[in-house]
């Protein structure tokens, strides 16, 4: 009856299911589950013939699992036929030839996210000697001399010395290559996972001296492998990781290349609807909560939240969840953020406000020394390039080495709402007991409100209409009002315009700013409303709306609430 997938690849068997809690790339095509085929990436692999390659994506975007592919294509230890003669590689010239011909050491970061050095350290061992049981054939090999087999012997046992664990990995391939005779792969799973884990733990610099000399040895000191793939979610900086690699093939989500074998695309996802059976008009949800991503010249889904989402409504209980967001940990963003002028923070938290975007310069190399850095502008560009590679923000390139960056969908715009609670930068419920007073009409009431939020936010060391601007349009956001900044209206341009829910009033603020101690603020904030009439700014507002004056000196306030235009009657009235 033919083979049983539907091209792009997404296949089935009689009974469907969805695997949506393993990332194994067997559990997921032996069992009876929904898949969707990336199996031409072993394809291109190949062709690459000998190298060293880097994959970045954000988590849970199909790295391990593609890795996890990788592994059961290649390794001699499996027969993998049954696996892959219903994947589209099984078409290629290359699957005789590749299938199941190497011995593979599989090395996996994930789990060396340690709280210390010294637990990092005990986990690299570890981990090597996961990688070396593999392959027990060596420990009585004549072919080998007894110190080898003794070396061997220590690394299975966790007791190398450093120097030792430096270089365990090209001594493990050349072991491998005397004993089966067989060409060696590496794969190298969440490179970068321990090295998050020691900037939030404070031990960056010890990780990273045990990090560079093991990663140099086994990847550029040695002749005794084929290819070798790693996987992680930034692209950290050589001088830090990769000094000296020159042998070393990156694929960011910046690179055309490879771009589609990580996430969905379009066609893949209304092919899933398809063949799982749902209603095709859930995708106009799904490009809403999960689509956005950009990688390369690709438009991306997030692939866990739409299986987790067709998984829900497969079994009945359609809804659009926050399922990536929920599955990760925003520490280390929150925290870098926090190392920042709150000037910036505030501008970074109101792109978690829809259509907004900045533009920036990005460093595609990630230097987490600079999120220690005393120059600030080290310390954004890192921050923006971690929240880019993380998947918190995508990125648009814009020309002259800049970029547009946004936020790219709704489950993101929940994460960042959750960043602003957590960090303090907004109360939704002063926020809301603000804007009843400015409805009310009460100018006292809305100052004593507007002066308590104030009083709560992170202090700066300068402060200016523009930040103060910043701060209102967060707090607006954020607590779910619609506005708008520099509004062309009249003779001028409207500061920010807060649109009505809908049979009610909008908001027309004009705001101010002094440093002066000595300036009278109620008379500041005055000027503001005058300011507002003598430029007509209501002349092309096409619904009834209240002005609103505000006039700031750091962390004070004061509110005067003027005239209501009706749009029947535009003249203005007290």
């Amino acid at each position: 009856d033919g083979p049983p997938f539907i091209d792009p690849g997404i296949w089935r068997t009689m009974e469907r299911s969805f695997l949506t809690s393993s990332s194994s790339f067997e559990d997921l095509v032996s069992g009876d589950y929904f898949y969707v085929d990336k199996s031409l990436f072993i394809r291109d692999i190949v062709e690459m013939k000998k190298g060293l390659f880097l994959f970045t994506r954000p988590r849970r975007f199909g790295k391990t699992t593609n890795l996890d592919m990788l592994d059961r294509f290649f390794n001699c230890r499996f027969d993998s036929r049954n696996l892959f003669d219903r994947l589209r590689i099984s078409g290629t010239d290359c699957y005789e030839q590749h299938l199941n011909r190497y011995c593979v050491i599989r090395l996996n970061f994930a789990n060396c996210d340690s709280p210390s050095h010294s637990a990092a350290y005990k986990r690299f061992s570890m981990m090597m000697s996961d990688a070396a049981s593999g392959f027990r054939r060596i420990e009585h090999s004549p072919l080998l001399s007894s110190y080898e087999r003794s070396l061997y012997r220590r690394m299975i046992d966790c007791e190398m010395d450093r120097a030792e664990f430096y270089s365990s990995v090209p001594l493990l391939c050349r072991w491998i290559e005397n004993v089966y005779g067989k060409e060696v792969v590496i794969l190298i799973d969440e490179y970068d996972k321990p090295v998050n884990s020691s900037v939030i733990h404070g031990y960056y610099r010890e990780l990273t001296a045990d990090l560079r000399p093991f990663l140099e040895s086994a990847l550029k000191n040695n002749t005794h492998y084929r290819f070798a793939v790693m996987t992680g979610v930034s692209r950290i900086t050589k001088e830090s990781i990769f000094s000296g690699l020159n042998n070393l093939n990156e694929f960011d989500i910046f690179n055309s290349r490879y771009d589609e074998y990580f996430g969905f695309n379009e066609d893949e996802v209304e092919r899933l609807l398809d063949d799982t059976g749902l209603d095709a008009g859930l995708i106009d949800g799904i490009r809403e909560y999960y689509d956005g991503y950009r990688f390369g010249d690709c438009d991306i889904y997030n692939p866990f939240s739409v299986m987790r989402c067709l998984e829900a409504a497969y079994y009945g209980k359609p809804g659009f969840e926050p399922h990536w967001v929920n599955s990760g940990d925003t520490q280390m963003i929150a925290d870098a953020l926090n190392r920042t002028s709150a000037e910036f923070r505030d501008e970074v938290l109101t792109l978690g406000i829809p259509s907004n975007r900045m533009r920036t310069r990005l460093n595609p190399y990630l230097d987490f020394r600079y999120l220690e850095s005393p120059y600030e502008e080290d310390l954004e560009e890192a921050v923006l390039t971690l929240m880019v590679t993380s998947g918190y923000l995508k990125a648009i390139p814009a020309g002259d080495g800049e970029y547009d960056v946004m936020v790219p969908n709704t489950e993101v715009f929940m994460a960042f709402r959750l960043m602003a609670t957590r960090m303090r930068v907004v109360n939704e419920r002063r926020m809301s007991t603000f804007i009843r007073s400015i409805y009310g009409l009460d100018s006292a009431r809305a100052t004593s409100d507007l002066n308590r939020i104030l009083d709560g936010m992170s202090p700066r060391d300068h402060y200016d209409e523009y930040i103060h601007k910043i701060v209102l349009s967060t707090l607006l956001g954020y607590s779910g009002f619609r506005y708008q900044n520099e509004l062309g209206s009249g003779d001028g341009f409207i500061d920010i315009y807060v649109e009505s829910d809908g049979g009610g009033c909008g908001l027309l603020i004009e705001l101010k700013y002094t440093d002066d101690r000595k300036t009278d603020l109620e008379a500041l904030s005055e000027k503001a409303l005058e300011q507002i009439a003598s430029k007509d700014y209501s002349r092309s507002i096409r619904e009834p709306h209240i002005a609103v004056g505000i006039a700031f000196r750091g962390h004070t306030a004061s509110v005067m609430i003027g005239h209501t235009v009706d749009r029947d009657s535009p003249d203005l009235s007290s």
